[in-house]
């Protein structure tokens, strides 16, 4: 059984950066999200449908930060495989070259 296996290094790296950019935008903007909403509790807003946005916001805001955290986790599984087929790559080339 042989099959080629090859890996763009270049891309992957790619969608490292991405990945990487993607949960930095994520956190700020829910960490500024989270920042307006409770400036927007703290005034005069006192009303079942003030308890209800914040009660939908809280249970939000947890999704939301598990799937920022769940971008940040593949951009590092990401550029753990980037360095992993580096060094194969390196290995590979001393065996052929010994």
């Amino acid at each position: 059984m042989s099959g080629e296996f090859s890996v763009n290094l270049d891309h992957l790296d790619y969608i490292v950066t991405q990945l990487e950019g993607l949960a930095s935008n994520l956190t700020t903007h829910l960490t500024d999200l989270d920042k307006q909403v409770a400036t927007l509790h703290s005034g005069s807003w006192e009303s079942e449908a003030a308890d209800a946005h914040q009660t939908a916001h809280n249970k939000w805001a947890v999704a939301a930060k598990e799937f920022a955290d769940g971008v940040k986790d593949m951009s590092v599984a990401a550029r753990k495989a980037h360095q992993e087929y580096t060094d194969a790559g390196t290995a590979n080339v001393k065996m052929v070259k010994a």
